[in-house]
């Protein structure tokens, strides 16, 4: 063998060792958007399982809608980032409107929402926001401690 021909048979098998390795490497990609989360009931606690939830991007007017289901819980994903405002309406009680909410990437936001039984010619405004709390995992901070002798 010469050594052009061992030169070239080391280079196969270091372009096939980068390639094995390079396949082997998993890349996860960030999302973009965010997503809003909740169950809807009444006043006593009970599931309203006909009502429908709406967000809308207050900068751009972009909305998206969902149903809830027989669990009275809704979810509406892929919301680009920027400040919420979200609707609910059932039959049979006052309109719903949470208004303030701040959806950065990534983030599951939760919005429990509570009807009250009346007209729908109704609605109650909430003007807060909700604080936000991280329930996607099980992580509650960490706390430096710098200790000087």
């Amino acid at each position: 063998m010469t050594n052009k021909q061992i030169v070239v048979r080391r280079m196969m098998r270091l372009l096939g060792l980068g390639l094995l390795v390079a396949s082997s490497v998993q890349v996860q990609a960030q999302q973009t958007t965010g997503s809003i989360v909740g169950t809807v009931k009444d006043q006593q606690g009970a599931v309203v399982n006909t009502a429908a939830v709406k967000a809308t991007n207050v900068d751009t007017g972009y909305s998206r809608s969902a149903p809830v289901n027989g669990y009275g819980e809704y979810r509406i994903d892929y919301l680009p980032v920027g400040k919420y405002t979200v609707e609910a309406k059932a039959p049979s009680f006052e309109g719903f409107v949470q208004e303030n909410l701040a959806l950065d990437v990534d983030q599951t936001l939760t919005v429990d929402i509570k009807l009250v039984a009346g007209a729908q010619t109704q609605t109650i405004t909430v003007t807060e926001a909700p604080p936000t709390v991280n329930t996607s995992d099980a992580v509650l901070g960490l706390s430096l401690i710098h200790i000087c002798f």
